[in-house]
């Protein structure tokens, strides 16, 4: 988002310190505080917004000097402006598309939002998972987080712009995973029956395991989180019990493989929803290899080996996926907002 000197106890003035007209200098319209930033933050022409008491709210268009006005109870913010830090190639009258050129899913390639093309443009420099971005009327602003391809679609009205870096080429290392994106929350259940503690770590969006909690033997709790971030469970000697649980899509996953049939385990998947659900195998060459259905209130049972990567889709959209590791695994969700992992 764009960056704002706050200036708390001031008024927002012009160049010249005496300007509070209006016509010229400003338009004025009933938002909260937070109303009135994101306002701000959508229209490229806005250099700054002032705050209130009862709503009170002021989108400035024209320059605002440094010869503030004390006021008490406003506040005046004023727009920084940032350069760009990466070049984009532009595809004027282009939509973007994925690199099979029909991807065109909010949920798995790009984050939607309201936004200025300028604004649009400097939230894809702050995040790194970001490839590009497509503009449009009306404050069109996607943000993708997907690799974009070179088969965009023809659409009058907007623009697709590329981000020139590397990590548009492969954001992932190879058999690894990391977070891509925040743009959907979501909560997941964890419960241990091991009769030693369980460590719940993050993989954060640099391959990094953040510790999180310790769930000691019979203890269960919810863990607050985003679709497309892995999680890990280990115990007290650093053995990994679940490895890349993740709910939803992550690009850096497609990257797995089965490497080892070596240690045998074995899972569950109880549907708790009302769709069918399918059942996945990742294989030692990185194929998808399908397994079976997964009947609404039916449960799936498997036998694995540790390192085989595991997904579940409802038509066709992955909803959950994760690597077997020597520990058994019980799932229960609906694909939907219940996920619960317990390690039996």
């Amino acid at each position: 988002m764009s960056e704002f000197d706050n200036y708390k106890g001031y008024a927002c003035r012009g160049p010249h310190g005496s300007h509070d007209d209006k016509d010229h200098y400003y338009e004025r319209i009933q938002a909260s505080a937070k109303e009135c930033r994101q306002a701000c933050e959508r229209q490229d022409w806005c250099t700054g917004y002032e705050t209130g008491k009862n709503n009170h709210c002021e989108l400035w268009e024209n320059e605002i000097g440094t010869d503030l006005e004390r006021k008490h109870g406003l506040s005046c913010y004023v727009k920084e402006i940032v350069e760009p830090e990466y070049d984009y190639d532009e595809e004027l009258r282009y939509g973007c598309r994925g690199l099979q050129g029909e991807h065109d899913n909010k949920d798995y390639y790009y984050e939607f939002n309201r936004l200025s093309a300028s604004e649009c443009r400097y939230r894809c420099d702050q995040y790194d998972w970001c490839t590009g971005y497509e503009t449009g009327k009306n404050n069109h602003c996607e943000l993708w987080k997907e690799n974009i391809g070179d088969h965009l679609k023809k659409t009058r009205g907007l623009t697709c712009h590329i981000k020139d870096t590397d990590t548009n080429v492969d954001p992932c290392e190879a058999g690894k995973v990391k977070s891509i994106s925040g743009s959907k929350a979501i909560d997941v259940t964890f419960e241990n029956q091991l009769k030693r503690p369980v460590h719940v770590s993050w993989i954060d969006y640099e391959y990094a395991a953040v510790d999180y909690n310790t769930l000691s033997f019979r203890d269960s709790y919810t863990q607050s989180t985003y679709e497309s971030h892995p999680w890990l469970l280990s115990d007290n000697k650093g053995q990994i019990v679940l490895e890349d649980f993740i709910v939803g899509h992550n690009s850096c996953a497609e990257n797995r493989r089965s490497r080892s049939g070596a240690q045998k385990s074995k899972f569950s998947v109880y549907n708790s929803g009302s769709h069918i659900m399918e059942l996945y195998w990742l294989n030692y060459d990185g194929e998808s290899t399908y397994y079976g259905s997964i009947a609404s209130k039916q449960t799936f049972n498997m036998n694995t080996y540790a390192t085989h990567p595991w997904y579940i889709t409802i038509k066709g959209k992955i909803v959950v996926q994760w690597t077997a590791t020597a520990s058994d695994l019980q799932l229960t969700t609906d694909g939907k907002g219940e996920y619960k992992v317990v390690i039996p």
